[in-house]
């Protein structure tokens, strides 16, 4: 382990009650899936009276129920864009922004309203705004356009991506360290799963992109991948923007 891995005792003291959230509001297979974590054993009950309890356990999921409803209702009308002025190509890419915000075919509106769901479940989301890597250096605005470099796009982070962060006097962050974990079949006749952690570094100016594979074996070390200027390096900002409430997210 390196420091990349590095948790903020923040985030430690908020896991186990984020998890618990998703649960209470996923309902279903995977509130069942931890109900041993909810449904505790009663002095000297048999183990298997205790199983047929955890069996038999149902939760009848009212928050999900709320929260949905609640998201449903304030994004029921889809935001009307208007632009005037500024010039033809600035109107066209926010046009095409708000048709697919990032690079998934969402639209704007369906992606702030995920985050806002996302805000009611645990508090808080995170939306990171960042432009497309491309091997190549194009020099001018129209090569960057003809590349793609310049479709800008957000991509949405729940609270327990972040691990760890660094606030500055103001509130702002100074860093940031983004976490996320994915399990994948290499190959379609392969019976091994490979395990795959990518850690996402953000100061004010750049970034660093971080793996580390596991396999059956003993994991890997972690890697450095990628590094290099982000998007709002100019301005000298951490391009993660907290949504926190009905105002920050739509």
């Amino acid at each position: 382990m390196i420091e990349i891995d590095r948790e903020h005792p923040d985030y430690k003291r908020q896991a186990i009650t984020w998890r618990m959230y998703r649960d209470l509001y996923a309902g279903g297979q995977q509130f069942k899936h931890r109900a041993a974590e909810y449904l505790l054993r009663r002095q000297k009950e048999p183990l298997d009276v205790y199983g047929e309890r955890l069996q038999r356990a149902f939760y009848q999921n009212y928050i999900g129920s709320i929260i949905d409803w609640y998201a449903a209702t304030l994004f029921r009308r889809a935001p009307s864009l208007q632009m005037e002025g500024g010039l033809q190509s600035g109107r066209r890419f926010l046009a095409n922004f708000a048709d697919d915000c990032d690079q998934r075919e969402t639209t704007l509106a369906a992606f702030f309203r995920a985050c806002f769901t996302d805000a009611l479940v645990a508090g808080r989301s995170h939306i990171l705004l960042d432009f497309p890597k491309i091997p190549m250096v194009v020099n001018n605005r129209a090569q960057e356009d003809a590349a793609g470099v310049s479709r800008a796009y957000v991509v949405r982070y729940q609270a327990e991506d972040l691990i760890n962060w660094s606030l500055n006097e103001r509130g702002d962050y100074d860093w940031v360290v983004l976490r996320q974990s994915m399990t994948r079949q290499p190959e379609v006749d392969s019976a091994e799963l490979i395990r795959e952690t990518y850690w996402f570094y953000y100061d004010r100016e750049e970034f660093r992109t971080y793996r580390r594979l596991e396999g059956n074996g003993e994991p890997n070390p972690i890697e450095l991948i990628g590094q290099g200027p982000h998007s709002l390096a100019r301005q000298n900002r951490v391009p993660l923007l907290p949504c926190n409430s009905a105002r920050d997210c739509g």
